[in-house]
This record gives C-alpha cells, sequence and structure tokens, in this order.
C-alpha cells in the first residue's frame, strides 16, 4: 500500500518518502495520513473540549469574582455574601453537549480547509520562483508533512486520557505564562513562544525538504518559502488574536 508506506517513511526516512511524492502524488499517496490525522483530530476534540469548557468556565468565574469583589471591595456588604452574588452573577453557562458535538465536525473541517488553503499559498510562492508544479502535489507534501502534527494531537489525546487534564501553554509558551488566560491573546511574546514548538519545526523541515526534493527546487528557495509562510503565519495568529481580544476582551474585563 503506497499511502502507508510514505507515511512510515515520512517518520523514518522522509527523504525517501518525498522522493515517492515525487514520482506519485496526490489523493492515493495522502489519504491514509490525512485520515489518521482527521479521526485523531476528532477523537481529541471529542476528550478534550468537555475539559476546555470547564476549564474556561472555571477560570472566567474566579477571574470576573476576583475583579469584581475588587471593584466592590469598598462596599459594606458582608464579603462571604459578596463573593457568592458575584460566583451567581459571573456564572457563564454552556451547552457541553452541543459544544462538543460541534467541535468533533469542526476540528476535521478546518484542518481540511488549512490543508487546502496552506497547499495554495505554497504553490503560488513556488510559482513565483519560476516553478511550475501540480497543486495537487504541493497538497501532497503539505498533508504528509503534517505527521508531526498527528503525533503531537496524539501526545495530547493520551495525556489527557490518563491523567484527565490538558496541555494549556504549547512550545516556550510556558516560559512566560501569567496564570491570566485573558492576557494571553495581548501578550506577544508568548504567541510567538507557543509557535516555537518541537513538532512545529519538525514539520517545517518536513516542508523544506519535501518541497525541496518533490518540486526540484534548491535547498535555499525551499528554506525561504517555509520560513515566509511560517512567518506569515504567526502575524495571521498575532492579528486575530488582538482582534478578538478587541471585540471579546472587554466582557471579562468591565
Amino acid at each position: 500500500m503506497e499511502a502507508l508506506k510514505v507515511f512510515i517513511f515520512s517518520i523514518l526516512n522522509p527523504f525517501r518518502a518525498f522522493r515517492i511524492i515525487k514520482k506519485k502524488w496526490g489523493f492515493k499517496i495522502y489519504w491514509f495520513t490525512a485520515l489518521l490525522l482527521l479521526l485523531t483530530i476528532g477523537i481529541y476534540s471529542f476528550t478534550a473540549t468537555p475539559r476546555a469548557i470547564k476549564f474556561s468556565d472555571d477560570t472566567q468565574d474566579s477571574q470576573v469574582v476576583k475583579k469584581r469583589a475588587a471593584s466592590l471591595g469598598k462596599a459594606k456588604a458582608p464579603g462571604g455574601q459578596l463573593l457568592r452574588q458575584l460566583k451567581q452573577f459571573s456564572n457563564i453557562g454552556s451547552s457541553g453537549n452541543v459544544m462538543q458535538f460541534i467541535s468533533i465536525l469542526a476540528s476535521p473541517l478546518v484542518q481540511i480547509i488549512s490543508w487546502l488553503f496552506i497547499a495554495l499559498v505554497y504553490w503560488g510562492l513556488v510559482y513565483i520562483f519560476r516553478n511550475k508544479t501540480e497543486y495537487s502535489k504541493i497538497l501532497t507534501v503539505v498533508v504528509i508533512s503534517s505527521v508531526p502534527i498527528l503525533i503531537s494531537t496524539l501526545a495530547n489525546l493520551f495525556y489527557t486520557l490518563f491523567t484527565g487534564k490538558m496541555i494549556m501553554h504549547t512550545g516556550l509558551s510556558g516560559l512566560v505564562a501569567s496564570g491570566d488566560v485573558f492576557a494571553y491573546k495581548s501578550n506577544l511574546l508568548y504567541m510567538i513562544l507557543s509557535r516555537v514548538d518541537i513538532f512545529i519545526l519538525w514539520g517545517l523541515i518536513l516542508l523544506i525538504i519535501g518541497i525541496a526534493i518533490a518540486c526540484k527546487m534548491k535547498v535555499w528557495k525551499s528554506i525561504l518559502i517555509v520560513l515566509t509562510v511560517y512567518i506569515l503565519n504567526i502575524i495571521v495568529v498575532i492579528t486575530t488574536s488582538s482582534i478578538s481580544k478587541m471585540f471579546l476582551g472587554g466582557i471579562f474585563t468591565q
């Protein structure tokens, strides 16, 4: 089975995997990797969503109560009664089952859209360097280079199943984590460090090798293309996080 062979080689010998893609590409090559990753993402969403909702609600409740208590601290109401009232006021309910169902469907769909869009960006950049190649070949390289994401998701899945907890700080972001989840979206250093992750770096290396071999490009061009997309991705993440912080952050800071 060619797809299974490419998947195994992408872990053990990526050079050989991309030499196969150089000659053969398309759905018949990447379907196994894609299916395995999408199933893993769906299962992880099923197990992680309830914990994420609980963590979000508990964190929101705790921080809202603290901020309200601080702003009303001068009032002459009994402290215990005040905190109970604020807790009731700040209790943000959520329909867990609906969110869990939506997450199971949305997460794999988002991954598919991400593959298609990123492959389009790479295809355009490769074309700029005057190297004409098929979009389906670029898409194959992008999907196969997602194997580190699969391994990372599996690691998170087993960690969540065995500990009942979630890995909240990805990459090196834990070095600057303050405990205030609402401050992370406005923390530039935190967001940059969250992208400095061994699995992300592994994926970037696979992309560089894949584009260089499968698309017959010089290594420096492949590195330049991959780093360009990586930097653009960080900019997009920071921009979207800042916008969401601007429109939604005020709900919990007022």
